[in-house]
């Protein structure tokens, strides 16, 4: 299937700013001009066409790929040898099969600004530039910027390459890796292959494979690097088992602004780039002095083990292979008596099966994987001495290469060979395909396939299969003769000769061929009715073959009625008739030179009906996704999702109309919100205000519907200058985890946190508050102003989001930095609560930070600036004064460590009682400073105004536990009446186990008697003790002695004197 594309060499308008240009090459116009005149700034051509056409053929080369299942193709045109210096700048230009210029990346790219436009500019498939017809699309910018240590000119280009998933690999020679989707827009930022860890790349790319899921480089160091492409949602268990040495890259989060989240690629929402340095054979090329010619990747599902393998060929003849798994155990296959000279090219079949090698000798050799089974060895060496340009498979039983002005030699599996000379063309370009091969020239797309088996049994001249006879029956019935029904009198129709041309016409890309087999396939049918009717066995006259009362998958299995009411059920060919019908519809669509989106049957198989939506949305064709997800009847949600895709459409073309045809916001509302439900036209327009309460009003009950569709359709109002356009449609939305992404997207940030909030969703109210301050801090213009952007922050959450988000990010800087840390975290939670007036709270948290220091310095000035933040509130005054008191405390503390040259002294505490304590305890291990010791405690005393009931408390308990009995004694007789009573020195005494003799002095001071009493039966005399309970006359007390006392003389006479006074 040929596709032509427009002459890009006669002035397209599409490479304005590359005029020069042949086919997919193009040279930068300034390079091939000079000034008509001194002091001139116009510029005139040095060559005419003819000799500018020569010029670029001999000075430049062109890289040519292509995204797999007949995905769009990229190319780039870089400078050879001396044209470098002149050809400093180039672009990467994704096109489509029909050449329409889809997005292009310029190189180099500009530091720190916006690029150029012609790229994408948004990697949401949903926002989409294109018109909602099926003309050329407008290219979109390229927003994303890289820093300047990572600008790269045309000569650092070494390979381009499209991963599976849509992923352009732009490679440079320092191994720097840039990572593009279909739009043109950065999915991840510039990273080294080789040498990572230090930031920068030490040695050039020698050679580099780009395969299905990643891209693996061998540096001139004899350094290997493989990097994989993953899903962060679905590759977890994948990368958590990755080697030691592997590093992930993974999107930075943008603080550019408002359009931060509107401007996010979708894939690079879920890309996560994974480079695991291959240093197992860096040490076996080490230990066995030599040197790796080529590399190639075996892709992980090809592989018993779920991880790729990289396949390395050596100087001796060889091939190692290593596993990138956690141990990476290198295995040398040994091939060396099977080749005869070095391997310096190798291509994997699509199935994983084989290797295509391509030795120094010219020597074509497949193998399999395992390099137990050789199965073609094919001499190249007539035809050309050097290795071929470009070396492929075509599907998965031939080879295909490509020399210089040599054409195409395709060698298949037995030997046999075909070559294609392509001789009116300067380029030929070879992209691999799971079943055919894309021959891509500077005019044309050509798709080069085996032909299938049930074509040629068909198609072959003078073929008696069954198949082929009922072709020519149906041949003949259509141009009205007899012959038909001799052809098939002698050999019927079967039900497989019916689907094998059901079968035949899908591979087929003829139109005019897929009619011929359809309807050669419909006459069968028609004819095996026949022959059913009034058989019994067959009597529900089902067209096609035999009932089949099995539903398949595809849900074509209902019942159906005939005639007399019997229930019957399409046949198994009837199924396969009318999906191929349907499949082939939708391949000659995406056919169409102006859709450009060229797929084999079995290529649409692999890639899925979604797939292909998603394919035609990132190739800015929503308008057919659109149809096609209607037509095959795909779940509601993607055709939800290709709706708004088209209703983004729609908004950005209104948008590129300009003011004179642009408009209004309500108009253009309404026409996307009819276009996401499907209506045919929207409801008339009035003034804005009423409009927008006739949205709401219509919507307010079926918005659940279309959940989802209605924020994305408002991103990309936004994206596109139309923040009055996406206010109204999110006023539509219900689904929270959409439009609170989309508000923010439009700057709306206190509706964001409102929804976020009336959702209690505490995840959406941090995620608003980081965007929140992003936007802040991104308004600041230098470093001196970024103090300034945080205060505005701190006020904007204060003033004009909900309590909520204040209580998040008041918790989220706790938990990073907190309240015992002074890190940036905890400062700022206190400046947030200084700029919320909350000074008790600003006030604690400097507080536990202060007491959780060790530094005393530093907790010093942490509390005072605690004590500082207490003054400024009138409500605070108790707290001020307990932590200066605390800090003169400690003060005290230290000055009574140093007078005594001793840490057990006083401890750091928190409390005046234990500093007594402390003290108190001292001085009964220092006799000699006792008098000082005493004193300084009767001072910390006095100072903090210890009352003397408390202060007698802690003399007790610290004389008794440290048993300083005569000072204890010295303490009760101070005074002529103890503020505290003469009890707790009596229990002091007994939990000490002094003699009675001092026990009894303080208990017969206490003036009660039933206190006596109790103290006395605690300290085990009972005599005493039940001589005053008898004085007392409490039996209560008389029976308690009784009870515990072991002496039978006390226990009968407890027994007289209860019985005297009951």
């Amino acid at each position: 299937q040929n596709v032509r594309w427009t002459d890009q060499g006669k002035g397209a308008s599409n490479f304005s700013a590359f005029s020069a240009s042949t086919g997919l090459a193009q040279f930068p116009a300034g390079a091939a001009t000079t000034p008509k005149g001194k002091g001139s700034t116009s510029k005139m051509p040095i060559l005419d066409a003819r000799e500018m056409r020569q010029w670029i053929q001999n000075s430049t080369f062109t890289q040519v790929v292509g995204c797999p299942h007949g995905g769009p193709i990229a190319a780039v045109t870089l400078p050879l040898g001396p044209t470098a210096a002149r050809f400093t700048s180039t672009e990467v230009r994704i096109l489509s099969n029909a050449g329409q210029l889809l997005a292009k990346i310029p190189f180099p790219q500009r530091p720190n600004t916006p690029q150029s436009k012609g790229g994408s500019g948004d990697g949401n498939p949903s926002k989409a530039g294109a018109g909602t017809n099926a003309q050329t699309p407008t290219p979109k910018p390229t927003e994303e910027s890289v820093p300047a240590q990572f600008t790269r000119g045309a000569a650092d280009i070494f390979k381009i390459g499209f991963t599976e998933r849509g992923i352009l690999v732009v490679l440079m020679r320092d191994s720097l890796c840039f990572t593009y989707d279909i739009e043109g827009q950065s999915i991840l930022p510039p990273f080294f292959l080789l040498d990572g860890t230090s930031g920068s790349a030490t040695a050039e790319v020698m050679r580099a494979d780009i395969y299905g899921q990643g891209v693996a480089c061998l540096g001139s160091n004899k350094h290997v690097a493989i990097c994989e492409f993953l899903h962060s949602k679905y590759d977890v268990a994948y990368l958590q088992g990755a080697h030691i040495t592997a590093r992930e890259i993974r999107r930075k989060s943008s603080s550019s602004g408002p359009e931060a989240a509107a401007r996010a690629s979708p894939t690079a929402s879920w890309t996560v780039a994974l480079v695991t340095p291959l240093t197992t054979a860096l040490e076996w090329c080490s230990t066995r002095f030599t040197s790796f010619r080529t590399v190639a990747v075996l892709p992980r599902h090809c592989t018993s083990h779920g991880r790729p393998e990289v396949f390395l060929s050596t100087d001796d003849h060889s091939v190692i292979v290593v596993p990138v798994t956690s141990s990476m155990e290198l295995v040398d296959v040994d091939c060396r008596h099977r080749m005869a000279s070095p391997i310096v090219d190798m291509s994997f079949c699509p199935n994983g099966r084989f290797l295509a090698c391509f030795t120094e000798a010219s020597m074509l050799t497949v193998m399999s994987t395992t390099f137990e089974t050789k199965v073609l060895d094919f001499d190249t060496s007539e035809g050309s001495s050097s290795p071929p340009l470009a070396m492929q498979w075509c599907g998965e039983d031939s080879v295909v290469l490509h020399w210089k002005n040599m054409g195409i030699l395709m060698v298949g599996p037995y030997g046999d060979w075909l070559r294609f000379p392509y001789n009116n063309t300067s380029a030929v370009h070879l992209i691999p395909e799971m079943d055919a091969c894309r021959v891509i020239t500077d005019s044309t797309v050509e798709l080069l396939q085996r032909v299938p088996p049930m074509t040629a049994n068909l198609l072959r001249i003078g073929s008696i299969e069954g198949s082929a006879l009922l072709l020519e029956a149906s041949d003949a019935f259509t141009v009205g003769t007899v012959s038909d029904d001799v052809l098939l009198s002698d050999n019927p129709p079967k039900e497989e000769d019916i689907s094998l041309c059901i079968e035949a016409a899908t591979k087929e890309f003829d139109i005019a061929t897929q009619k011929r087999l359809l309807r050669a396939a419909s006459y069968g049918m028609q004819f095996l009715k026949q022959q059913q009717t009034g058989n019994s066995a067959t009597a529900g006259l089902v067209m096609g073959g035999a009932l089949n009362f099995e539903a398949d998958e595809g849900g074509m299995g209902e019942q159906n009625n005939n005639g007399d009411g019997e229930a019957v059920l399409p046949s198994y060919t009837t199924r396969q008739f009318v999906d191929s019908a349907r499949k082939l519809r939708i391949l000659n669509a995406l056919r169409n030179p102006q859709v450009g989106f060229i797929l084999t049957v079995t290529q649409y198989d692999a890639l899925t009906a979604t797939g292909v939506l998603g394919r035609l949305i990132s190739m800015q064709r929503p308008s057919l996704a659109s149809r096609l997800a209607v037509y095959l009847k795909l779940p509601k949600a993607v055709q939800l999702y290709a709706r708004a895709s088209k209703a983004a459409a729609y908004v950005q073309k209104v948008h590129n109309l300009g003011t004179a045809e642009a408009q209004s916001d309500t108009i253009t509302a309404e026409k996307a919100i009819a276009i996401i439900q499907n209506e045919d036209s929207p409801m008339d327009a009035g003034d804005d205000e009423s409009s927008e309460r006739k949205i709401v009003a219509k919507n307010k009950n079926n918005s659940s519907m279309f959940r989802g569709a209605y924020a994305t359709v408002a991103m990309a109002a936004t994206k596109a200058g139309r923040p009055g356009v996406a206010n109204l449609l999110l006023l539509l939305e219900s689904s929270v985890s959409d439009k609170v992404p989309a508000l923010i997207s439009n700057g709306s940030y206190v509706d964001a946190m409102a929804v976020a909030t009336l959702a209690r969703d505490g995840d959406y109210i941090f995620s608003t508050l980081m965007q929140v301050e992003k936007a802040c801090l991104a308004a600041a213009g230098n470093a001196s102003e970024i103090t300034k952007a945080q205060s505005t922050f701190w006020q904007t959450v204060i003033a004009k989001l909900p309590p909520e988000a204040f209580h998040t990010l008041r918790r989220f800087y706790l938990a990073n930095g907190g309240s015992s840390s002074g890190g940036e975290g905890g400062n700022n939670a206190v400046n947030l609560l200084l700029r919320a007036q909350r000074f008790t709270d600003a006030g604690a948290t400097l507080a536990k930070r202060g007491m959780a220091e060790e530094d005393p310095r530093e907790k010093h000035g942490v509390l005072q600036e605690a004590s500082r933040v207490f003054g400024l509130g009138k409500e605070t005054a108790f707290y001020k004064i307990c932590t200066d008191e605390y800090v003169e405390l400690l003060k005290d503390q230290e000055v009574i460590r140093t007078k005594y040259g001793a840490t057990e002294v006083a401890p750091p505490s928190t409390s005046v009682t234990a500093t007594l304590v402390s003290v108190l305890h001292y001085a009964a291990t220092h006799v000699r400073e006792q008098h000082r010791l005493l004193s300084d405690a009767d001072k910390i005393a006095k100072k903090f105004r210890i009352p003397d009931r408390r202060l007698w408390h802690i003399k007790v308990k610290a004389f008794s536990e440290s048993g300083q009995w005569s000072n204890l004694k010295i303490l009760a007789d101070s005074r002529t009446k103890s503020p505290i009573g003469y009890a707790p020195f009596a229990r002091a005494s007994i939990r000490g186990k002094q003699p009675a003799s001092e026990i009894l002095k303080y208990i017969e001071r206490i003036a009660v008697a039933e206190e006596r009493c109790d103290l006395l039966s605690e300290a085990g005399m009972w005599k005493r003790a039940l001589e005053e309970a008898i004085r007392i006359r409490d039996l209560g007390r008389i029976h308690n002695v009784k009870a515990n006392c072991n002496s039978p003389e006390l226990q009968m006479q407890a027994d007289q004197a209860l019985a005297k006074l009951t």
